[in-house]
């Protein structure tokens, strides 16, 4: 894989380095760890807020619970047939 360069301030620069010597890492895979963290973190925490939207109301709560009542009964007829 190839590298790239990228610009950033002396604090960070030094911040990564101590990082990278704790963990016995680069500073390439200390950022590429953070931005895989980082990214995963974007993630689940748009799903926990739209499990929060979801279950907003009583309405959107019933409307969640049945389409997960679909689900569960297609799996389990899946199984069933399997």
């Amino acid at each position: 894989m190839g590298t790239v360069t990228i610009r950033i301030d002396q604090q960070t620069k030094r911040l990564l380095a101590r990082q990278a010597k704790r963990s016995d890492a680069t500073i390439g895979e200390v950022v590429a760890r953070l931005a895989k963290k980082h990214l995963a973190a974007e993630f689940w925490g748009g799903v926990a807020d739209d499990y929060r939207r979801a279950l907003s109301t009583p309405s959107r709560k019933r409307a969640a619970e049945r389409e997960v009542a679909g689900v569960d009964a297609a799996g389990a007829e899946a199984v069933r047939r399997s």
